[in-house]
Order: structure tokens, then sequence, then C-alpha cells
């Protein structure tokens, strides 16, 4: 028996690293495809966030503007002309229901911020409490 001498010659060589370049560029490929799918979704999901920011904020100003138009209607003589007085000067987005105030920010991304509030009696510290500040997915009333 003789032993053979196995050689690899340049052509293996070449198909070998031609393989590996192919293999690179495509892991390469599949890496760029990625990073850009995640970017968009970063981007998406700070737009969605920042506008929740924005309908929060809005809220807020929202329950100040209810605030100051609660401590000027403290010159009603009783409780039923203070919520009287409170109605008439409800700004439109909001809706009086007995001693609550409710109304809705919007928000991108399908949310609606609900924001409610009782109006407390005249004699009260305190003009109202808040009741709800949440976001919902807008469509889903059956949780009010």
């Amino acid at each position: 028996m003789r032993d053979r001498e196995y050689r690899i010659g340049p052509g293996a060589v070449s198909l070998l690293l031609v393989v590996v370049v192919v293999s690179m560029s495509a892991l390469g490929l599949l890496a760029l495809i990625s990073a850009r799918g995640d970017y968009r979704l970063s981007e998406k999901a700070a737009e969605v966030i920042l506008s929740e920011y924005e309908a929060a904020a809005e809220a807020e100003r929202a329950f100040a503007e209810l605030d100051a138009l609660l401590m000027n209607s403290r010159a009603a003589a009783d409780d039923a002309e203070y919520l009287s007085m409170i109605e008439e000067a409800l700004p439109g987005k909001m809706t009086l229901s007995g001693r609550i105030v409710s109304w809705e920010e919007g928000s991108e991304g399908g949310r609606v911020l609900l924001c409610e509030a009782e109006i407390l009696p005249m004699d009260s510290a305190e003009r109202y409490a808040r009741i709800t500040f949440m976001f919902m997915a807008s469509g889903n009333e059956e949780f009010l």
C-alpha cells in the first residue's frame, strides 16, 4: 500500500474563498436590512410617545382651565347655581354629567387620553379631584 499525499491546489482555495466572501456579503446584507427595520420601528415608537406626551400636556392645560373656571364660579350662592355656572362655562370638548366633568385628548397611534374629574362641593378646600387620566385604544368604549 502506498500512502498518497493529498494536496489542496489553487482552484480549491479560490473556490473556498469565493464561498466565504459570498456568505459574508449575505450576512452583511441581512444585518443592514435588520438595522433599517429597527431604525424605522424606533422612529415610529418615538413619534407615538411624543404624541402621547403632547396629549398629556394638553390634558394638563385643560385641567388648569377647569380649575380656573371652578375658581371663578365660587361666587355662586349655592351648590346648584355653582354647577349651572360651571356647565354654562365649560369648553366645548368637556361634558358635565352630575358632578363629573369628562373629555378626551387625541393622540397618534390609535390611542386617546381619557380624562375625568369630580367637582367637589363649594365649601371644600380642593375644587376638583381627578378620577381618570389614562390612555386607551380608541374604539374601546366598553371600558368606560
